[in-house]
């Protein structure tokens, strides 16, 4: 079974598919006053993407560490006036294995945060390459992996 799939979750059956990109269900992990906290997220897997980025509504719900990165800033193409780099935050993504099975990667890279909520959260390539693992994607067939 694939663990990347197209469309998203809020694509309208009734309407013609458009949208041939990847999407992964993961979680993003942090703390929310001192308490740990897990969000379930729907993953845009963005191989264009050098970092991993969330929207304004989820990342500002969790304590933000900013980064120890100085002068470090990215422009979002949805629009807005930035994206901000924070640590504290751990993306979680499923990873399939050689003998077929999924394992669970956990990575704490700093992640970008936008200045909106335009767009999606992105899973970037920084987390992929931290993971060591690849983007096998069919974008006719809207199915593919993240494997080893």
């Amino acid at each position: 079974m694939s663990n990347l799939y197209g469309p998203p979750s809020h694509h309208v059956s009734s309407q013609p598919v458009t949208d041939q990109r990847p999407y992964h269900i993961g979680q993003l992990e942090g703390t929310i006053s001192q308490n740990p906290m897990s969000v379930l997220i729907e993953w845009l897997v963005d191989t264009g993407a050098q970092v991993s980025v969330v929207t304004q509504a989820i990342g500002t719900s969790f304590d933000l560490q900013p980064s120890y990165l100085v002068g470090v800033s990215a422009m979002p193409t949805t629009g807005g006036t930035g994206i901000s780099l924070y640590s504290g935050l751990t993306v979680v993504f499923h990873v399939k294995t050689g003998g077929g099975s999924r394992t669970v990667k956990c990575n704490t890279l700093d992640v970008g945060v936008k200045s909106n909520n335009d767009g999606g959260e992105l899973l970037g390539m920084d987390q992929i390459a931290s993971a060591a693992a690849k983007v096998l994607w069919d974008p006719s067939a809207n199915a593919g992996d993240i494997h080893d």
